[in-house]
């Protein structure tokens, strides 16, 4: 499996209101001719981005999110019509993505592009790499894209594919945004990640290495 992706600041910095109504991603589509494509449909993982659950920014209102309403979001993760998990996170005015990639050995991983900060060109975006499981733990994170400058702005758009071995490895390559001075030191211009998964005694045991081209 291998999709592409424009860094999504462009959809979700700029013209998104996409998590305000929620936006769902499938796993890799199953072939119906298979004999188990009626089974692997009704189990396929998928995500939805919402605004936070009810009741909680007011339980929480001096910490969570730092008091503004419009940044608690929910992630839930199903697997069919069974919710495994709502995972409670952060992002600038409410403005988030997330999708589901699921590797050659059928394991699948979620992607969450979130935003952190507030103030024009002050945002800086972030992807989130989780495996599917109950009490999420954060796997690995990349920025995705800062403000460089007064307008300037650097972004990664990224890539990931799912090689026959197993795993996924997501690639990262810098763009520029926007003429201007810049003021910080940029990101390495292409950049990978590797997520994989090995199994030992049933169990599956995740490793990742970061490497820069």
């Amino acid at each position: 499996m291998k999709i592409k992706g424009r860094s999504v600041s462009r959809i979700i910095f700029i013209a998104m209101s996409t998590a305000k109504i929620g936006v769902v991603f499938a796993a890799a589509p199953v072939d119906p001719s298979s004999a188990n494509a009626s089974t692997a449909a009704t189990n396929v993982v998928t995500v939805k981005v919402t605004p936070g659950l009810t009741g909680r920014l007011k339980a929480m209102e001096s910490t969570f999110c730092g008091g503004f309403a419009d940044d608690d979001m929910t992630l839930i993760v199903s697997e069919g019509s069974k919710t495994l998990e709502e995972h409670p996170f952060c992002s600038s005015y409410g403005k988030a993505t997330a999708n589901v990639v699921t590797d050659a050995h059928g394991v699948s991983y979620i992607l969450l592009d979130f935003g952190v900060g507030r103030g024009t060109n002050a945002v800086t975006e972030y992807l989130d790499v989780f495996p599917v499981e109950k009490n999420m733990v954060e796997y690995a994170q990349m920025p995705l894209s800062e403000g460089a400058g007064p307008v300037s702005r650097w972004y990664y758009d990224y890539e990931v594919v799912s090689p026959p071995s197993g795993g996924i490895v997501v690639t990262f390559n810098l763009r520029i945004y926007r003429d201007g001075p810049i003021w910080i030191t940029l990101p390495e211009k292409i950049r990978s990640i590797c997520i994989g998964t090995t199994h030992q005694n049933g169990a599956v045991v995740f490793r990742s290495t970061d490497r820069v081209f």
